[in-house]
């Protein structure tokens, strides 16, 4: 039995040669789609028992699967630990093989990878196909013990070495659709002039050249509001009342991204709390005297605060348990499902969003990332704007650093919220008395990977608390 492996490091810190040439996401959208060429050309291999990509990316492992390979999410060890661990699971008999294959090998043919399994036909031994820089681009191991990984630069010189100090046969197959890895510039160029790039690949580098170098920046979005989604209760399945309101539409959700306000998501999770059965404690009951406010409410507030920022006449500024600064701890009494009851922010507004991601997915969705958004103030200025609060399938944050602006200077700082970004977009479309519970934006790729959690400053680097 002969498994396959494609292992694949963390998006954000894939293909740093590329970033001065492309940017971040354009490097991310291409690293996506060379791996999904990879992956369907290893669906096309006759032999195989089994395909997985091995990554500490949970991104990455969604685009897997996507593309209808096994993905195996592993803490990041580094390349040949990585390759090692998943061989163990996928090739654990004493006489199975493992073929790993470089995710970024966007050319490979079905037919020269079988040619490659071929070369072991007769019996145990190594059978390397090299990139064209001295690297591997692909290996099989029958058995999987034969010789250790042994990836990084010259690592077909490593193998061959290896297979000649184990004494077991070596087989070295130059093979056009596996020779260019693209780690650099002239790795484009030269996949580019040998025509022989999947599917995927081509449509992202077609992209860049429309748009020039660095490619990331979109230049178009299109914005569609949902409408028709009936009023969602909890216990709704809300991913089905959503693939409805789309498919009525004939809106088709793939390769974008969806924005969704959190009152839908709240009401659907059950984040909602009757007033009617609330007890308010002495503090609530102090607060709502001095501001007016119904001590009930407040009391939900409280319980939802890890910490009380501010306080002035009518306004309580709390910081939530997940860490977000905003009014009355997100607790809002305001497109309630009945007069009287206090809606909550999701218990974890990024869990929200990756478990609504994945049941579209399910329903044929995809690939999109899914952002839920929520209303807030800001200090020093007037008026709200919505943000995100939470997502999945995207970088919540943009980090251009090591980019070239205009002028051609690197950028060293120049990081752009791109999930709250998106948010605010969607809520010129999302206000509180339009029934719009979310908003398709095209026109920009799903790229990356991230926790909105993560985008919460470190307070140590607070200058503000």
């Amino acid at each position: 039995m002969i498994s396959a492996v494609v292992p694949v490091k963390v998006l954000a810190a894939s293909k740093s040669r590329l970033l001065p040439h492309l940017g971040r996401a354009a490097a991310e959208r291409l690293a996506i789609a060379m791996l999904g060429d990879v992956i369907e050309a290893l669906r096309g291999v006759r032999g195989l028992a089994r395909v997985a990509v091995a990554t500490p990316d949970a991104a990455v492992a969604a685009v897997a699967r996507e593309a209808g390979a096994e993905a195996l999410l592993r803490p990041d060890a580094g390349l040949n630990p990585a390759i090692e661990a998943a061989g163990a699971e996928l090739a654990p008999g004493p006489g199975d093989g493992l073929l790993v294959v470089l995710g970024d090998v966007a050319g490979a043919r079905p037919e020269e990878l079988e040619a490659l399994l071929g070369a072991l036909a007769g019996g145990p031994g190594v059978a390397l196909a090299p990139s064209r820089d001295g690297g591997t681009s692909a290996l099989l191991r029958v058995p999987r013990a034969a010789i250790p990984a042994g990836f990084g630069p010259g690592s077909a010189k490593v193998h061959r070495d290896l297979a000649a100090r184990a004494g077991v046969a070596f087989r070295e197959l130059a093979l056009p659709s596996l020779a260019i890895d693209v780690d650099a510039p002239d790795d484009l160029a030269a996949l580019e002039r040998a025509g022989t790039a999947g599917p995927r690949t081509r449509r992202v580098l077609a992209g860049l050249s429309r748009d020039g170098a660095g490619g990331g920046t979109p230049g178009e979005l299109r914005l569609v509001a949902l409408r028709g989604v009936p009023p969602v209760r909890a216990g709704d399945d809300l991913a089905a009342l959503l693939a409805a309101a789309a498919r009525a539409q004939e809106l088709r959700l793939a390769d974008g991204v969806l924005v969704v306000c959190q009152k839908v998501v709240s009401k659907a999770e059950g984040r909602l709390v009757p007033l009617a059965g609330v007890e308010p404690s002495a503090e609530a009951r102090r607060i709502a005297a001095e501001d007016a406010k119904d001590p009930r409410h407040v009391e939900v507030v409280l319980r939802e605060t890890a910490r009380v920022v501010r306080r002035g006449p009518g306004v309580l500024i709390c910081e939530t348990r997940h860490g977000f600064v905003c009014a009355n701890a997100g607790v809002d009494l305001s497109n309630a499902p009945e007069e009287g009851v206090a809606v909550l922010l999701p218990e974890d507004p990024d869990a929200s969003a990756e478990r609504l991601r994945e049941a579209l997915a399910a329903r044929g969705a995809g690939p999109l990332a899914v952002v839920v958004s929520d209303t807030f103030g800001r200090p020093w200025r007037d008026g709200l704007v919505d943000v995100a609060i939470g997502c999945a399938g995207i970088a919540p944050i943009e980090d251009l650093r090591g980019r070239p602006d205009l002028a051609g200077r690197i950028l060293q700082v120049t990081a752009m919220a791109t999930a709250d970004q998106l948010a605010a977009a969607a809520g010129l479309l999302m206000t509180k008395d339009s029934g719009v519970p979310a908003v398709w934006i095209e026109g920009i790729a799903p790229i990356g990977s991230g926790a909105l959690r993560s985008t919460l400053r470190d307070p140590r680097l607070d200058l503000f608390r």
